[in-house]
């Protein structure tokens, strides 16, 4: 069986099996579930052997799909390789990434991936501004800074309408609570049993508490907090501390537990609408060889 052909089905078949999940590998490649299932299918057909067991939604790699992965794993990290190498001759070698964040995006979001790339290219330079998203669209549009990250929704007056936008990813609001509350998370709380508890929060000048306020009035409730705190950090020690429910994300709820904060979900009867963390820049700028493979590294979640 000659393979020469084959390079894109057994990149496909790659990152299949190094992640057993066609789902995740599919989000990797960016393309759709189906194409990948259909390039293994071809795959497999031109080999004349499974390469996957499937039983109930998860795969598994046959005989022969351990022996192709042990081949495709040398192959692909040669390439991987050649392509950093190829990259610091291309200007990745000294380049830098200038860009705003809000603190949260940036502790909470970019910093895994600031700290791969940095560990892949360690000559190029990091320069980021930390500020509200109103003001990294205000140095986007000024040129200041090369491109930056947000969440959604915006506020009127940032709205950013001349700036080129894109999802890199969802994140959905959480409540938090003392992991040794037991009360709370044996059952969903309905908005009645939600407001009853001491509610921890951003302070009320934040854009999030202000989205936050709205959320509540759609169901006819006011967010009266009892502790208000300038930073999420704060919201997770209150909320550790047993001293209520804290409201966060879940992005920064995954954070805290990686670091051992003994903190626990709160299930909430009522759905917590879903937003963007998304990249911005100007339609004008041309972002630079370093912002193009920072920024596919998101898209890849490759940390």
């Amino acid at each position: 069986m000659d393979l020469n052909n084959k390079l894109s089905e057994l990149r496909v078949f790659h990152y299949s099996a190094r992640a057993l999940s066609m789902t995740a590998a599919a989000k990797q490649l960016c393309v759709t579930q189906p194409a990948v299932t259909h390039s293994i299918k071809e795959l497999e057909a031109a080999l004349g052997c499974r390469l996957f067991t499937r039983i109930n939604r998860k795969i598994n790699l046959t005989a022969e799909g351990e022996l192709l992965y042990s081949s495709t794993r040398k192959i692909f990290a040669e390439l991987e390789q050649f392509q950093k190498k190829l990259d610091r001759r291309r200007g990745l070698d000294g380049g830098e990434l200038f860009f705003s964040a809000t603190q949260m995006i940036v502790r909470y979001f970019l910093m895994s991936y600031m700290t791969s790339f940095h560990a892949d290219y360690p000559s190029v330079q990091f320069k980021v501004q930390s500020s509200s998203k109103r003001e990294t669209i205000r140095l986007i549009e000024n040129g200041l800074v090369d491109f930056g990250f947000l969440t959604t929704p915006l506020e009127p007056g940032e709205s950013g309408q001349k700036l080129n936008y894109e999802k890199l990813a969802e994140i959905t609001d959480v409540f938090i609570t003392s992991s040794s509350d037991y009360a709370l998370g044996r059952q969903k709380l309905s908005f009645e049993q939600l407001i009853a508890q001491p509610l921890i929060t951003l302070r009320k000048s934040a854009l999030s508490r202000r989205y936050q306020e709205q959320y509540f009035s759609q169901y006819g409730f006011d967010l009266n907090p009892s502790i208000e705190c300038d930073n999420l950090d704060l919201i997770i020690e209150f909320a550790e501390a047993g001293f209520g429910v804290g409201w966060i994300t879940d992005n920064v709820l995954k954070s805290a537990l990686t670091q051992g904060r003994k903190i626990k979900k709160v299930e909430f009867s009522h759905r917590l609408p879903t937003r963007e963390i998304g990249v911005v820049y100007h339609p004008s700028r041309t972002l630079s060889l370093c912002a193009e493979k920072f920024i596919e590294r998101i898209r890849q979640g490759n940390i």
